[in-house]
C-alpha cells in the first residue's frame, strides 16, 4: 500500500496514523545497529542477574565482558539524534546504509 492510499475500513482519524506507520516502515530501510544502551531493559537484566552488585558496578563489568571499547553503556540521548536523523527528511538520500551506535563494539581491528 502506498503512503497516500486510503486504508480500507479505517475511521477518518486513523488514516493519518496508518500513513505514519507506512512512512515508518519505509524509513526502516535505514539500518540501525545499537549497542548496549542504558535503558529500563538493562536495569531489568541487572535485577534478574542476582549478582548482588550495585548497578553501576554490574554495568561496567557487563560492557567489559562484551568488549565495548568506550567502557560504558550508551545513553538514550546519544542514540536519539541518530534515529531522529534517519527518520527525518534529511536522510531522504541515504539508502542501504547501516549506522552503528555501539561505543565502538563490533568494529574489526585493522
Amino acid at each position: 500500500m502506498g503512503l497516500d492510499e486510503q486504508v480500507p475500513h479505517a475511521a477518518p482519524g486513523q488514516q493519518e496514523g496508518h500513513r505514519q506507520a507506512d512512512r515508518a516502515a519505509a524509513d526502516d530501510e535505514h539500518g540501525r545497529s545499537l549497542g548496549i544502551i542504558d535503558t529500563a531493559r538493562q536495569r531489568a537484566v541487572h535485577a534478574d542477574s542476582d549478582t548482588g552488585q550495585p548497578y553501576d558496578q554490574w554495568a561496567t563489568e557487563w560492557v567489559r565482558r562484551r568488549g565495548v571499547p568506550l567502557g560504558r553503556m550508551g545513553r538514550p540521548e546519544e542514540v536519539a539524534p541518530v534515529i531522529a536523523l534517519l527518520a527525518s527528511p534529511l536522510a531522504s538520500y541515504i539508502s542501504g546504509a547501516e549506522v552503528t551506535v555501539a561505543g565502538g563494539a563490533g568494529r574489526s581491528a585493522h
